[in-house]
């Protein structure tokens, strides 16, 4: 038959009626989807724009500033998304805020061992955070969001996952971390 799907392409495409749809369309952004992603390029401007007059104490841009800035350039949705919270891991763990200035110093804390009030008050809110960005993401963006949380987290304390998790609930149920 013309429309089974070994046909030639043009040949099926000239059978339809005209105005008809291909039923294997590339999606369409929702109007909804476009303003997620107008959002997000928002914010990911404003971060690469305004961090730079934040730093201090000889604190340069953190190491994921060329990917957040080549995710932008693309005007990649999943790339600005998963860079995004890289960028933003970098700035809490690698980073201290003054407190009477506000603005970023290289951090004093290591951020490695789990004893340590620091390394609790950085990285289980983090983890939490990238959880929560999990959630009704696209399947690419769940992988970069899960090589995040198990490099720049559970990686850099040396843990196992499921003593990482553990010690995530013991942050927010002992210590009451988010």
């Amino acid at each position: 038959s013309l429309l089974s799907p070994g046909a030639p392409a043009a040949r099926r495409q000239a059978l339809r009626p005209a105005g008809t749809v291909r039923r294997h369309a590339a999606p369409v952004a929702t109007e909804d989807e476009a303003e997620a992603k107008e959002q997000l390029r928002q914010r990911v401007k404003g971060l690469l724009e305004n961090v730079p007059s934040q730093l201090s104490g000889g604190a340069e841009m953190p190491r994921s500033t060329a990917a957040l800035e080549a995710a932008y350039a693309k005007d990649s949705h999943a790339d600005m998304y998963v860079t995004c919270l890289e960028f933003f891991m970098d700035l809490k763990i690698e980073y201290d805020t003054d407190d009477a200035t506000e603005l970023l110093r290289p951090t004093v804390h290591a951020c490695t061992d789990i004893e340590e009030p620091a390394t609790q008050e950085k990285l289980a809110p983090l983890y939490n955070a990238a959880m929560q960005m999990l959630n009704g993401a696209e399947p690419e963006i769940q992988l970069g969001i899960w090589k995040l949380i198990v490099d720049k987290l559970i990686d850099r304390v040396g843990l196992s996952k499921k003593e990482f998790y553990m010690w995530v609930d013991w942050c927010a149920g002992e210590r009451g971390i988010m």
